[in-house]
């Protein structure tokens, strides 16, 4: 198939009598008699060619499920595992770490390039989790960081944060010296107060 197979299916049925085209049985030429002979041909042509272009797809399906299947596992594994996505507050270094080091073996790379892993991993993962939480004991190693965190923050004289946490807004009235206001800027773009 090909460029006179492309043209012969664009023209218009009574354009290819007497004109030859792409035998459909055999290799070489067929001679078109009239335009029902030109209209079953196309017809028959574009069947072939449909079937050809499934059979080729369905190689290609079957030549790239594994990769496929690597790259669903690859995310599904990080949907359901917060706690190995990097940046992320659930985030755990250490799981992150012992699970890279035991799952090196199931890797697929490509060009030095990590895709995913080979199986399914997930078990490996939960037994890790498992002996984590066992040799951090009932209080934990996160609450305990985060109670470092705390800790290690600036404070003023009288104890309190000297500057707003992450995540808890600012009162009313907290910032700025008392009798601060938009005043001047207001009569400074012209806008009598």
């Amino acid at each position: 198939m090909g460029p006179l197979w492309a043209e012969a299916l664009k023209k218009h049925p009574r354009m290819l009598v007497g004109t030859e085209v792409p035998s459909l049985k055999k290799e070489g030429m067929e001679l078109i008699r009239d335009s029902a002979d030109a209209a079953e041909w196309q017809e028959a042509a574009k069947q072939t060619i449909e079937a050809e272009v499934a059979s080729r797809v369905a190689d290609k399906q079957l030549s790239v499920k594994p990769m496929m299947s690597v790259l669903q596992e690859s995310v599904l594994l990080f949907q359901n595992n917060q706690d190995l996505v990097p940046n992320t507050k659930e985030f755990d270094k250490e799981l992150a770490d012992r699970f890279t080091d035991f799952a090196e073996s199931y890797e697929l790379r490509i060009n030095g390039k990590l895709y995913g892993y080979e199986g399914n991993v997930q078990p490996l993962i939960n037994k890790i989790r498992t002996q984590l939480a066992t040799e951090r004991g009932a209080t934990g190693v996160k609450s305990q960081q985060r109670q470092e965190q705390a800790a290690a923050q600036s404070r003023a004289e009288d104890g309190k944060f000297d500057a707003p946490q992450a995540g808890i807004p600012v009162k009313s009235g907290s910032s700025g010296e008392a009798g601060e206001n938009m005043d001047d800027f207001w009569r400074g773009v012209g806008i009598k107060i």
